[in-house]
């Protein structure tokens, strides 16, 4: 029995062609810039591919058990920011024909080469030296949702770009500086993919627009890389003495590296008539949690007698989406947005909470998911970086 299927792919091969294999891996970097490479691997960059982020993978299949389409399709749509050097740049399922094809377990060659692109080692590297520091200009593109390698031209693969300008010293790439690379220039950086992004009348994410309403002056390295110091850049080769520079970090700051959460939010608390009074002020330019709509933050306050508990309080700070069928879903998948109650950039809020009569202590303990607590089932959520509980304040106050 045959079947007849039309399936349309578009293959668009990188601009300069395929990337070296002395440049294609964070490993051979490593070997002149060691503690940055060791820096990345700790990121959230070096895992955005699909084999390496349980929790984007567990998101990917999802939506396509939901809407019966590859988890690969999904994986080539967002890898619009996720891999923005894989070759397959889109999939069309015209007719569904992609859709019937899966339902139908029939085996076709465009999916051959989606795999073989989103294998490929340079793509499995995720957002890699290759990427950033191979950036010769930001379109700056108007239109939201050409996000990601829309918004990039990338240079030739042997000319790494960055803040300092051509040297005589390296051996092994050629240098340029980017101006998008200079202090006063480098959000547009991240906000090439971290700015906003809607689809089906939603947004994705949109840390930029938060900044932006913000009017902050201060940058997304300053927090998230920490402060510039002197560092050996480069090794001493071939008789030429090692070059020393003022950098950063290149850590990324998340929850999972780095306490950057703790430095999140300035929080206070006082007890007056009966009434614990906890104050948190949001001191970042974006809101939290931001990004991935998943995320929450959860304040739990326990009131004692002794060891006894009297009273709990669960307060969650967070977004909510629905989908048609009324259930919680993630912003990719939304009917409707239905509740989002985050600290929006610079805002206080103070929650106030009775004191039991006997109480003679409370506990307060704050902290943050990576996927919150009713989406760990839909989402089928067993890997335990994503049920911790990543710790922002923890008080224990005698009454």
């Amino acid at each position: 029995m045959k079947y007849f299927i039309v399936i349309g792919f578009f293959i668009s091969s990188l601009l300069f062609g395929k990337i070296p294999d002395k440049y294609a891996v964070s490993k051979n970097c490593a070997v002149c810039h060691l503690q940055k490479a060791k820096d990345w691997r700790t990121t959230w960059h070096s895992r955005s591919h699909i084999s390496k982020n349980p929790l984007y993978k567990k998101v990917l299949d999802f939506l396509s058990h939901k809407h019966a389409k590859f988890t690969q399709q999904y994986a080539v749509s967002c890898g619009q920011c996720h891999n923005p050097r894989m070759e397959i740049k889109s999939v069309n399922d015209n007719d569904q024909s992609l859709e019937y094809a899966k339902l139908l377990g029939i085996h076709m060659k465009v999916t051959d080469k989606v795999n073989e692109a989103l294998e490929n080692k340079t793509v499995k590297e995720g957002i890699s030296c290759i990427v950033c520091h191979n950036i010769k200009k930001i379109k700056n593109i108007k239109n939201i949702n050409d996000r990601g390698y829309k918004d990039i031209i990338f240079g030739p693969p042997n000319v790494m770009v960055g803040p300092f300008k051509e040297s005589n010293r390296p051996v092994y790439h050629k240098m340029m500086q980017g101006s998008h690379f200079l202090h006063k220039n480098v959000n547009k950086i991240c906000f090439i993919c971290h700015y906003e992004y809607k689809k089906n009348g939603h947004f994705y994410y949109k840390t930029g627009m938060e900044y932006k309403k913000s009017k902050s002056n201060k940058k997304c390295v300053d927090c998230h890389m920490g402060k510039p110091k002197v560092e050996i850049v480069a090794p001493n080769i071939n008789n030429k003495s090692a070059v020393a520079r003022v950098t950063r970090r290149h850590l990324f700051k998340a929850a999972r590296n780095s306490d950057i959460l703790k430095h999140s939010l300035k929080i206070s608390t006082s007890v007056n008539n009966g009434i614990l009074s906890l104050k948190l002020i949001n001191i970042t330019p974006h809101n939290v949690p931001t990004g991935f709509s998943g995320r929450s933050i959860v304040i739990a306050v326990q009131f004692k007698k002794s060891k006894k508990i009297l009273k709990k309080y669960i307060k969650e700070i967070t977004m909510k989406y629905i989908d048609q069928n009324n259930n919680e879903t993630l912003s990719y998948d939304a009917d409707k947005l239905v509740f989002d109650n985050r600290f929006k950039p610079n805002e206080t809020k103070i929650f106030n909470f009775s004191i039991p009569s006997g109480s003679n202590d409370v506990v307060i303990n704050i902290y943050y998911r990576l996927i919150k607590k009713s989406l760990v089932s839909p989402l089928k959520i067993k890997d335990p970086i994503f049920l911790k509980k990543y710790p922002i304040y923890y008080k224990d106050i005698n009454l």
